[in-house]
C-alpha cells in the first residue's frame, strides 16, 4: 500500500521541466525543426519557448490553480509534436502521440486533461474553449507571433516584414471581463490593413468565439515601439 501511494506521488509530480530535460521532446522537436526548415515561421524549440511564456501569465489572468498551471505547461511543451505527422491535423495527431507517451507517466485524469488541450489547441470550435487549460493553450499558441519566430533567409514571403516588426505582445485584464491585447511594432503602417491577412483573421476568429462563451470583449491596440537605446 505504502510503495503504491509512493509511485502515485512520484508518477504525479511530473512537470513540463522534466518533458524539457526528456530525450522524447528534444528528439521530436529536433526532427520537426528539420521537417520545416524551409518554412519561414518556426515551429520548434524558440515557438514552444514562446508558448510557455505566455502560458505562464496567461494562467495567472485566468486564474487557473497550481495543478492546472502543471498541466497547462506540460501540454505547452508538447503541443505541436503532432507535425511528426503532418501539418494537417497536427492538433488532433498530437494529441495521440502524447497520450501515448504520458500515459504510464501521469495519472490518466491528468494525461487527458493535457490530451484534449493539445488536441483542441486550434481553438476551431466553441466547445473548445471549456476548459480552462485549454482555453490558455490556444491563446498562448495565437499570441506568440513575435519577431523571433520569424525567419528571414532571403527567401520572399507576404507576411515577413509585418511580422518581423512585431517586438512584443501583451494581453492585460482590465474591468469585466474586458481584456486588451497590445501589439508593439516598429512600423504601424503595416497593420493599417489586416482583412486579407491569414494569421490575424485566425486570431480574431478565436476572439470572438471568447466573446461568445464567456462575454470577454478583446480590444486590440497596434502601438509604436520606441527602442530604450
Amino acid at each position: 500500500m505504502y510503495v503504491f501511494l509512493f509511485l502515485y506521488v512520484i508518477i504525479n509530480n511530473m512537470n513540463y521541466e522534466d518533458i524539457l530535460k526528456s530525450d522524447y521532446f528534444n528528439e521530436t522537436y529536433k526532427k520537426i525543426e528539420e521537417l520545416k526548415k524551409d518554412f519561414y515561421v518556426n515551429h520548434g524549440f524558440i515557438h514552444i519557448n514562446g508558448v510557455i511564456k505566455n502560458a505562464k501569465y496567461l494562467a495567472d489572468i485566468f486564474c487557473l490553480n497550481q495543478k492546472q498551471k502543471d498541466l497547462l505547461l506540460i501540454a505547452s511543451a508538447l503541443h505541436d509534436v503532432g507535425y511528426m505527422l503532418g501539418r494537417e491535423n497536427h492538433a488532433s495527431n498530437g494529441g495521440k502521440l502524447v497520450y501515448e507517451f504520458l500515459k504510464d507517466k501521469m495519472v490518466e485524469e491528468d494525461v487527458n486533461l493535457i490530451c484534449r488541450a493539445i488536441a483542441c489547441h486550434g481553438g476551431k470550435k466553441e466547445d473548445d474553449f471549456l476548459c480552462p487549460i485549454s482555453l490558455c493553450l490556444i491563446l498562448a499558441d495565437k499570441l506568440d507571433f513575435t519577431k523571433e519566430r520569424y525567419k528571414d533567409d532571403g527567401k520572399e514571403h507576404e507576411n515577413l516584414p509585418l511580422f518581423k516588426s512585431i517586438e512584443k505582445v501583451i494581453l492585460t485584464k482590465e474591468k469585466n471581463n474586458n481584456f486588451r491585447l497590445k501589439i508593439y511594432t516598429t512600423n504601424k503602417e503595416l497593420f493599417k490593413n489586416l482583412n486579407n491577412n491569414y494569421y490575424f483573421e485566425k486570431l480574431f476568429e478565436v476572439f470572438r468565439k471568447l466573446k461568445n462563451v464567456y462575454s470577454y470583449e478583446i480590444k486590440v491596440d497596434f502601438i509604436e515601439f520606441k527602442s530604450v537605446n
